[in-house]
């Protein structure tokens, strides 16, 4: 496992650290994944995008992963007209995604000019989780099993190794990170809850025989 400092060692600062915990419960829902997504290009791009402009760049992004996910489901929402389509996304922006993003302090939202703008680059990898569900037949059930800050630490330090890691190995970096629980308890909420949760989301591959861990095939990278 990589000793980078910033990467999750004992006395190192590990990406997650800045997270308060309820960001991880607003970047479960697949939506608001690729709409901080989307700021995150248009802010690279000094841009500050109107809600109607994201509206319509989300329905392309949505309406591109439905087309690849489910091309033969006669009774997708895609039926529906485009601007019928885009005025809904619209809606939910204004009146549920967009208010809750700035109450916590993500985004800025300026009505008068009618501008949403990342008040600062969040910590969690919203690009790389919209790249994880992005072929994901229930986007937001593999949100909620991933979107976690020790799970997303699990992935972090599996995609640093370049070997699979042990129960024992993983348990030991949870016990560095928290002193309050100790190798027992760690092995315990990796066996039977972390490992089994990640792995249905087809993140990770627990071998119980072995008890060996390893990154899944064409999980993307969550930290640079």
């Amino acid at each position: 496992m990589s000793s980078d400092a910033h990467r999750g060692g004992a006395t190192g600062h590990h990406p997650l650290d800045d997270v308060p915990t309820e960001h991880y419960e607003l970047l479960r829902d697949p939506r608001r994944v690729r709409l901080l997504e989307v700021l995150e290009e248009r802010s690279e791009a000094g841009a500050t995008p109107s809600p109607t402009e994201l509206a319509a760049a989300l329905l392309e992004r949505e309406t591109d992963e439905t087309d690849e996910t489910d091309e033969t489901d006669e009774s997708d929402e895609s039926d529906e007209p485009v601007d019928e389509r885009r005025r809904d996304l619209r809606i939910s922006l204004v009146h549920d995604h967009l208010p809750r993003l700035a109450d916590h302090g993500i985004v800025d939202w300026d009505r008068d000019r009618n501008a949403v703008d990342l008040r600062e680059e969040t910590p969690l990898p919203s690009a790389s989780l919209s790249a994880l569900v992005e072929t994901a037949e229930d986007e937001a059930a593999v949100l909620e099993r991933v979107t976690d800050p020790i799970r997303l630490r699990l992935v972090d330090d599996l995609a640093d190794s370049s070997q699979p890691l042990s129960v024992e190995q993983l348990a030991a970096t949870l016990v560095s990170q928290d002193g309050t629980v100790g190798m027992d308890r760690a092995k315990i909420a990796l066996h039977h809850s972390h490992l089994p949760a990640l792995e249905e989301a087809g993140v990770l591959e627990y071998d119980l025989e072995s008890g060996l861990v390893s990154l899944a095939d064409d999980v993307p990278t969550l930290f640079g």
